[in-house]
């Protein structure tokens, strides 16, 4: 655009110097308008029709030779007017061309200094939009950077409940080997019961009972040990999965934003 702007004003320039240029002549050229030419009147040239006629056959020669010069001067003065309206026209023509030329030239050369500053303003207005967008790009940075410290922080926070849960297994294991040394006990007892068979009757309903009831107390245990696991697994579970989506909605609200400013500026 720049380099156009160059170029009209080169020309209007140059369109001015011709100008210039052309004043000095058109002003010789009112001058010679100003001085009358040189024409001869009506009784010169009804004297030498006359004096042509009555002299022609006897002195024919003399004549010619008397006013050559005369016919001659008339003959130049008029091919040197015609030819000053054929030049003075075209010159004329020429310089109102060049006018007309020069009008559109600045015309032209308004034009398009005018679609340079409307570019140079839309090239303002986007740079302006390009600093907000490069703005809200480093805010939506400096939010994805925080949202990642508190992703860190909740899985470390999922790491402290896996630990407890590997502890909460290790207490189970601990009940599994105290039930086992309540079934070897109860083995034992099992045995001192025989043994004290001989010395006190123990109805065998009384001792089906006993073992029922042992069974039935065992199989409690498990199943509250078993419900405990699967209730601190689905709480894990669910923490985690809700952790999950509490950031990727935030993360896509995050990246739609970005996307909008983005297809805003682009429009």
């Amino acid at each position: 655009v720049e380099s156009v702007i160059e170029q009209e004003q080169d020309k209007l320039v140059l369109s001015e110097t011709i100008m210039d240029l052309a004043y000095p002549i058109t002003a010789c050229k009112k001058h010679l308008l100003k001085q009358p030419v040189i024409m001869p009147t009506q009784q010169q040239e009804q004297r030498i029709y006359i004096i042509t006629n009555d002299e022609n056959n006897r002195n024919c020669k003399t004549t010619f030779k008397t006013n050559w010069q005369f016919i001659t001067a008339i003959f130049v003065l008029t091919i040197t007017y015609k030819l000053y309206e054929m030049l003075e026209n075209t010159f004329f023509d020429h310089i109102e061309m060049m006018k007309h030329l020069h009008i559109e030239d600045t015309r032209r050369y308004q034009r398009t200094k005018s679609a340079y500053e409307e570019v140079k303003a839309k090239n303002r207005e986007l740079e302006t939009k390009i600093t907000i967008t490069n703005n809200k790009l480093m805010r939506s940075e400096q939010e994805l950077k925080l949202e990642k410290e508190k992703n860190n922080n909740h899985q470390l926070n999922l790491k402290i409940t896996k630990e407890k849960l590997k502890a909460t297994q290790d207490s189970n294991t601990g009940f599994t080997i105290e039930l086992t040394t309540t079934k070897k006990e109860l083995k034992a007892t099992q045995d001192c019961n025989i043994n004290l068979k001989k010395k006190i009757t123990i109805t065998e309903k009384e001792l089906k009972n006993y073992k029922q009831k042992l069974n039935e107390e065992r199989k409690q245990v498990i199943e509250k040990l078993k419900q405990a696991y699967k209730e601190l697994q689905e709480t894990c579970n669910k923490i985690k999965q809700e952790k999950i989506e509490e950031e990727t909605k935030k993360h896509q609200e995050i990246l739609e934003k970005a996307e909008k400013s983005l297809n805003n500026n682009e429009c």
